[in-house]
């Protein structure tokens, strides 16, 4: 939480909730979105930065708790 500070908020490793558009479910692979600071699930190709710990059927934009690692 920023409280009321400028900047942006990053994550390169751990657990974290990220902002989700669509279905998704646990172990999902997520990716980014086309709108910033969103990501969408795609377990099709392996360009994802984290993986979903928890599961949310609503098709609406929500966080979900999220486990994210780097790649170089």
């Amino acid at each position: 939480i920023l409280n009321n500070k400028q900047g942006v908020p990053i994550c390169l490793v751990g657990r974290v909730p990220i902002r989700v558009k669509g279905k998704v479910n646990k172990f999902d692979h997520l990716e980014l979105s086309n709108t910033p600071g969103v990501a969408i699930v795609n377990n099709i190709t392996q360009d994802y930065f984290a993986i979903a710990l928890e599961s949310n059927d609503a098709w609406t934009e929500k966080t979900v708790l999220c486990v994210t690692q780097l790649k170089v």
